[in-house]
């Protein structure tokens, strides 16, 4: 026990002299800090480490959004059909109405509404002795049957080298049809119209009058050859294409020049010869109007019941039932 006591301290003396004697390391230099480096090593150290993320827990792929797959409602709504609120609305025919007859033109239960001029519409030009054909598209507006020994009569204005005609066809309430009258262009000049009108087998006239308004070469208007009257047109209060509400009142006034050689008295008249009447009908002027004045001349309207577009036709009436002066026609809109 006392030897390795001994030993000890020996040890630790030798230890430290070979300490000493041993040569010292020489010393190294610090090396130098680049900064640059350590940027670059610390971005690729987080995108290793990001990387390595990534690769550890994948994200779900991006999927198209629910706007660009078909779906299963997509596909019924693009065959399912639209519903009424989608569909256009059809406008409803440019036709005199033919729902409610107009009792201005009915003889009891018989009346005729004009539906369209199928040839020689109003200022077709002729020359004296030209032949033509002229047809009007009627309805049977009233309650009760059109025979066949009904007729097609003349009213007024010239004649056309035509006559009062059986229409050889029986038509029942609602029903439409042609009638034709084959005629000659008179040996005058400026505008002529021709009158016609229905009427029952004992003689009694109904429904709208009928006219066809021809121009033959020499001037724009022309007295008839049975009256030494005639008018021009100045103006008109209410022009083509004024809009009216269904059933609203208006006045309608008519310029008219004497430009003849008669006297226009009180019991002359403005006529209603075409269209619709729009709830008017034929009245006397009640003025005298010498050669040269100018007469205003007024009707009091109603627009009708039924939405669309309507044309009206009048015409000066002498004291002795002939037609002169031009056709006057005007157009409104009912909305």
């Amino acid at each position: 026990m006392k030897s390795k006591q001994a030993f000890f301290p020996l040890f630790i003396v030798a230890v430290l002299v070979l300490s000493a004697c041993a040569p010292q390391a020489t010393p190294q230099p610090q090396a130098t800090v680049d900064v640059n480096a350590i940027h670059t090593q610390v971005v690729q150290t987080i995108s290793a480490e990001i990387t390595a993320q990534a690769l550890a827990n994948p994200s779900a792929t991006p999927q198209p959004s629910a706007t660009s797959i078909p779906t299963e409602t997509a596909t019924l709504a693009s065959i399912v059909p639209p519903t009424n609120t989608s569909v256009p609305t059809i406008p409803p025919p440019l036709v005199p109405p033919t729902a409610t007859p107009n009792p201005q033109t009915a003889v009891g239960c018989y009346n005729a509404m004009l539906v369209a001029d199928m040839t020689v519409p109003y200022g077709t030009i002729f020359k004296p002795g030209d032949k033509f054909t002229k047809t009007w598209r009627v309805k049977n507006t009233g309650s009760c049957n059109w025979e066949d020994d009904f007729k097609i009569a003349y009213v007024g204005g010239e004649l056309f080298g035509s006559d009062t005609t059986k229409i050889r066809f029986r038509l029942g309430p609602n029903g439409v049809a042609d009638i034709s009258l084959d005629m000659i262009a008179p040996n005058m000049s400026g505008t002529v119209t021709s009158s016609w009108q229905m009427m029952t087998n004992d003689g009694k006239a109904f429904g709208q009058v009928m006219s066809v308004t021809i121009a033959l070469p020499g001037g724009t208007t022309t007295p008839s050859e049975k009256t030494d009257c005639n008018a021009t047109l100045v103006s008109i209060s209410i022009q083509n294409g004024t809009q009216f509400r269904t059933d609203e009142t208006f006045t309608q006034t008519f310029i008219l020049s004497n430009n003849g050689k008669c006297r226009w008295t009180g019991s002359f008249k403005i006529l209603f010869v075409g269209g619709d009447v729009l709830g008017s009908d034929t009245t006397k002027i009640r003025q005298n109007v010498d050669p040269g004045a100018v007469a205003e001349i007024s009707l009091k309207m109603k627009a009708p019941s039924a939405v669309g577009e309507y044309t009206s036709s009048w015409q000066m009436l002498s004291d002795n039932g002939t037609l002169f002066g031009p056709v006057i026609t005007f157009i409104i809109k009912v909305k």
